[in-house]
């Protein structure tokens, strides 16, 4: 991994329109309300956006593993993983794994005030997406930039991301995390996965608010999802503090050279 982590430009590529929404580069994203969806809560409306893109400066280039001021590194015992978080946000491991593993690595990560806002999790065993013409929905790119982190190339794969997505329901739900998975196709889908296919020391791996999640009914808990009355306010989001942390810390993610092993995809 290199030492350096430049300035990165994050891309929201959620431009709207009154009647509809266009996604810079993917085309016409249409958010009338979905006549199939017998019993589900009105969905919102769609609002107008910012431009599709912004340019979100990072700190200063630091030594890997070297935390800027204000920040500190956790590094797990086993020396495999580390990443870089706020001074007063604090880890602890998940007295019961909340994601099926073979003997993966469970983190939760909670911030200032004791509120979990980020869980990090190691030999991930999901299940694949399986998605139907009936339970598709509007599936909206906010953020992404490309990440260097330990990946593996397969069948679906792509570059590792950072991502920040939403499905439609009676709101709009999103989550942000790294992937190596395309979400979804001419802009719909029925779940989103925040994983990233990694060598054999930690398999699937995910570094996110929630490493999975479809759309929750109105009678549902949404957990740990955000969620949104429109696409501006969830736009909104990204200009915040709490965002800059979030993302700053998902992308600090380290694996270490030894544990990376073979498969890796190899970078310049």
């Amino acid at each position: 991994m290199p030492a350096a982590r430049p300035t990165r430009r994050l891309r929201s590529v959620a431009a709207l329109a009154v009647a509809g929404i266009t996604l810079s580069g993917c085309g016409l994203l249409d958010l009338a309300p979905d006549a199939g969806a017998a019993g589900r809560a009105a969905a919102p409306p769609a609002q107008a956006a910012p431009p599709s893109s912004m340019t979100m400066p990072r700190p200063s280039a630091e030594p890997s593993g070297t935390a800027r001021a204000g920040w500190k590194t956790y590094a797990d015992p086993s020396g495999t993983l580390s990443f870089d978080l706020p001074e007063d946000w604090t880890v602890q491991q998940q007295p019961e794994p909340t994601q099926p593993s073979n003997g993966g690595v469970h983190l939760d990560i909670s911030d200032g005030g004791g509120r979990v806002v980020a869980q990090l999790h190691t030999r991930l065993i999901l299940e694949e997406i399986q998605c139907t013409p009936g339970n598709v929905t509007d599936y909206v790119v906010l953020a992404s930039e490309p990440l260097d982190v330990a990946a593996v190339d397969g069948a679906g794969n792509i570059e590792p991301r950072f991502v920040f997505r939403m499905l439609r329901g009676y709101k709009f739900f999103a989550s942000m995390g790294i992937t190596n998975k395309v979400g979804g196709v001419d802009n719909k889908a029925c779940a989103i996965q925040n994983a990233v296919a990694g060598p054999d020391s930690v398999g699937l791996y995910s570094f996110s608010d929630t490493p999975v999640h479809g759309v929750p009914s109105a009678d549902e808990p949404a957990e740990e999802l955000k969620s949104y009355n429109s696409v501006q306010e969830a736009l909104e989001y990204l200009e915040t503090d709490r965002f800059a942390k979030l993302r700053e810390m998902i992308t600090s993610l380290r694996i270490a050279e030894h544990a990376a092993g073979s498969g890796q995809r190899e970078r310049s």
